[in-house]
């Protein structure tokens, strides 16, 4: 499932004054994260991604995903083993005169997706209940 946010950059979000907006995603592994910079944004506008504390895109930590009609995308493999989690978005265009949107993307497949998830589960499961431990 893919779970999009369209963000507005308005001249106000500054690096020091940053756009910051956070959305749900379910249960399931993150296999891939990315943002699209429509035509105009011309590498003006700056963007990272945030799963929990931890930055998913761009992969460096010190750089932002910057572009200008196209999509700026990762692989990940992140386990989201509750739901909902939120995904944060921060971003921010210095010296601009107009507006700019962007949209951001994550794709989680569910666990179900995933063969040997069922198996895991089912051992675990088995050995919960040979240790005596009952679920709520």
């Amino acid at each position: 499932m893919k779970f999009f946010l369209d963000c507005e950059i308005l001249t106000t979000h500054t690096k020091d004054n940053p756009f910051t907006e956070t959305f749900k995603i379910d249960r399931g592994v993150i296999v891939e994260a990315g943002v699209y910079f429509p035509p105009g944004c011309h590498g003006l506008v700056n963007a990272k991604m945030f799963f929990q504390e931890h930055q998913i895109l761009p992969r460096n930590q010190e750089s932002w995903c910057k572009g200008n009609n196209g999509w700026w995308s990762e692989k990940a493999e992140m386990v989201v083993d509750s739901s909902p989690q939120k995904i944060k978005v921060v971003a921010w265009a210095d010296s601009t005169n107009y507006n700019h949107a962007i949209t951001v993307c994550v794709e989680v497949v569910p666990f179900s997706s995933f063969p040997q998830w069922d198996k895991v589960v089912g051992a675990l499961s088995s050995l919960l209940e040979l240790l005596g431990v009952q679920g709520g």
